[in-house]
């Protein structure tokens, strides 16, 4: 199996002088997929990690919000003699 790194990608350029990727052999290039199946599984596992990081930014957000009333109220009462 050829791996897909530089290694790979030097595989695939020819002998010309010239550094380039021979398109013979790119199309000839096998790439295995995982069955369907794991497909699949890796993205009902990706959406649940992508969900993950929206609620993560949406509790950010909202975290970001209160903290600029915060300021905004101390700065306010610290304005008026209060603190």
């Amino acid at each position: 199996m050829l791996r897909l790194g530089e290694t790979g990608l030097k595989q695939l350029r020819g002998t010309a002088t010239a550094t380039h990727i021979n398109q013979r052999n790119l199309r000839s290039l096998s790439i295995p997929l995982s069955p369907l199946e794991e497909q699949r599984r890796i993205v009902t596992h990706l959406e649940t990690v992508q969900e993950r990081i929206r609620a993560h930014m949406a509790a950010q957000a909202e975290t970001d919000e209160e903290l600029k009333l915060l300021e905004q109220a101390i700065l306010d009462k610290a304005f008026r003699g209060e603190l």
